[in-house]
Protein backbone atom coordinates (compact mmCIF):
# COMPACT_ATOMS: atom_id res chain seq x y z
CA UNK A 1 0.00 0.00 0.00
CA UNK A 2 1.32 3.66 -0.98
CA UNK A 3 0.92 6.15 1.61
CA UNK A 4 -1.97 7.76 0.30
CA UNK A 5 -3.87 4.37 0.33
CA UNK A 6 -3.12 4.40 4.09
CA UNK A 7 -4.48 8.21 4.54
CA UNK A 8 -7.35 7.20 2.84
CA UNK A 9 -7.85 3.79 4.64
CA UNK A 10 -7.39 5.98 7.77
CA UNK A 11 -10.08 7.98 6.90
CA UNK A 12 -12.19 5.23 5.60
CA UNK A 13 -11.89 3.72 9.56
CA UNK A 14 -12.43 6.74 10.78
CA UNK A 15 -15.74 7.23 9.45
CA UNK A 16 -17.20 4.14 9.48
CA UNK A 17 -19.53 1.94 11.74
CA UNK A 18 -18.89 -1.27 13.43
CA UNK A 19 -20.21 -3.32 10.30
CA UNK A 20 -17.98 -1.15 7.98
CA UNK A 21 -15.26 -2.08 9.78
CA UNK A 22 -15.37 -5.56 10.04
CA UNK A 23 -15.30 -5.34 6.08
CA UNK A 24 -12.39 -3.14 5.93
CA UNK A 25 -10.94 -5.95 8.55
CA UNK A 26 -11.59 -8.68 5.69
CA UNK A 27 -10.59 -7.04 2.81
CA UNK A 28 -7.04 -5.87 4.59
CA UNK A 29 -6.92 -7.98 7.56
CA UNK A 30 -6.67 -8.02 10.62
CA UNK A 31 -3.21 -6.86 11.03
CA UNK A 32 -3.59 -3.94 8.96
CA UNK A 33 -6.27 -3.06 11.04
CA UNK A 34 -5.01 -3.30 14.02
CA UNK A 35 -1.78 -1.14 12.81
CA UNK A 36 -4.84 1.33 12.05
CA UNK A 37 -5.84 1.41 15.41
CA UNK A 38 -3.40 1.93 17.16
CA UNK A 39 -1.94 4.72 14.61
CA UNK A 40 -5.57 6.01 15.64
CA UNK A 41 -5.73 5.78 19.58
CA UNK A 42 -1.84 7.40 19.35
CA UNK A 43 -3.31 10.29 17.25
CA UNK A 44 -6.20 10.48 19.68
CA UNK A 45 -3.51 10.44 22.78
CA UNK A 46 -1.18 13.07 21.50
CA UNK A 47 -4.44 15.48 21.03
CA UNK A 48 -6.21 15.04 23.95
CA UNK A 49 -3.92 13.55 27.07
CA UNK A 50 -0.61 14.67 28.41
CA UNK A 51 2.09 12.45 30.16
CA UNK A 52 2.59 11.75 33.67
CA UNK A 53 6.34 13.89 34.20
CA UNK A 54 7.03 10.78 36.96
CA UNK A 55 5.92 7.77 35.02
CA UNK A 56 5.24 8.92 31.26
CA UNK A 57 1.83 7.27 31.03
CA UNK A 58 -0.78 8.86 29.34
CA UNK A 59 -3.19 11.01 31.26
CA UNK A 60 -6.75 12.69 29.72
CA UNK A 61 -8.25 15.53 31.64
CA UNK A 62 -12.29 15.26 31.68
CA UNK A 63 -12.95 17.50 34.59
CA UNK A 64 -11.45 19.40 37.42
CA UNK A 65 -8.89 21.94 38.61
CA UNK A 66 -5.13 21.88 36.77
CA UNK A 67 -4.10 20.01 39.57
CA UNK A 68 -3.81 16.32 38.54
CA UNK A 69 -2.61 13.37 40.35
CA UNK A 70 -1.39 10.59 38.07
CA UNK A 71 -3.24 7.29 38.56
CA UNK A 72 -0.26 4.92 37.62
CA UNK A 73 2.23 6.33 40.15
CA UNK A 74 0.17 8.90 42.18
CA UNK A 75 2.48 11.54 41.71
CA UNK A 76 0.71 15.34 41.70
CA UNK A 77 1.55 17.87 38.86
CA UNK A 78 0.30 20.71 37.02
CA UNK A 79 -1.81 20.16 33.62
CA UNK A 80 -1.12 23.84 32.38
CA UNK A 81 2.60 23.75 32.55
CA UNK A 82 3.23 19.62 32.81
CA UNK A 83 5.55 19.85 35.50
CA UNK A 84 6.03 17.63 38.71
CA UNK A 85 4.20 19.77 41.85
CA UNK A 86 3.06 18.90 45.87
CA UNK A 87 0.42 20.31 46.77
CA UNK A 88 -1.29 23.67 45.50
CA UNK A 89 1.33 25.62 46.15
CA UNK A 90 2.28 25.58 42.81
CA UNK A 91 -0.90 28.16 42.16
CA UNK A 92 -0.46 30.16 44.98
CA UNK A 93 2.98 31.16 44.64
CA UNK A 94 3.56 34.52 42.81
CA UNK A 95 6.77 33.60 40.89
CA UNK A 96 5.19 30.13 39.90
CA UNK A 97 3.99 30.72 35.93
CA UNK A 98 0.95 28.84 36.94
CA UNK A 99 -0.11 31.54 39.82
CA UNK A 100 -3.49 32.19 40.34
CA UNK A 101 -4.73 29.46 37.53
CA UNK A 102 -5.60 26.28 39.39
CA UNK A 103 -9.18 26.53 37.55
CA UNK A 104 -8.07 28.29 34.30
CA UNK A 105 -9.98 26.34 31.80
CA UNK A 106 -13.01 25.31 33.67
CA UNK A 107 -16.52 26.56 33.00
CA UNK A 108 -17.78 29.68 35.14
CA UNK A 109 -20.24 27.55 37.20
CA UNK A 110 -17.35 24.09 37.80
CA UNK A 111 -14.77 26.44 38.44
CA UNK A 112 -16.99 27.85 41.51
CA UNK A 113 -18.07 24.82 43.08
CA UNK A 114 -14.62 23.93 42.53
CA UNK A 115 -13.36 26.94 44.52
CA UNK A 116 -16.21 26.52 47.06
CA UNK A 117 -15.04 22.96 47.66
CA UNK A 118 -11.56 23.92 48.14
CA UNK A 119 -12.22 26.59 50.48
CA UNK A 120 -13.94 24.70 52.57
CA UNK A 121 -11.61 22.01 52.45
CA UNK A 122 -8.85 24.53 53.65
CA UNK A 123 -11.17 26.13 56.41
CA UNK A 124 -11.89 22.76 57.59
CA UNK A 125 -8.39 21.99 58.23
CA UNK A 126 -7.66 25.70 59.69
CA UNK A 127 -10.23 24.59 62.25
CA UNK A 128 -8.95 21.20 62.99
CA UNK A 129 -5.45 22.65 63.42
CA UNK A 130 -6.67 25.47 65.61
CA UNK A 131 -8.80 22.56 67.99
CA UNK A 132 -5.88 20.52 68.45
CA UNK A 133 -4.18 23.80 69.45
CA UNK A 134 -6.76 24.69 71.48
CA UNK A 135 -6.44 28.48 69.73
Amino acid sequence: MTSTDIIKLIDEYKNSNIKQQAMLEKKYGKRQMQTIQKYLTTEYLQDNAKRCPKCRSFISKTEGCNKMTCRNCQSFFCWLCNNQIHGYEHFNTVDSPCYGLLFEGLETENAMDYENAVDNFIMDNINQYLENFNV
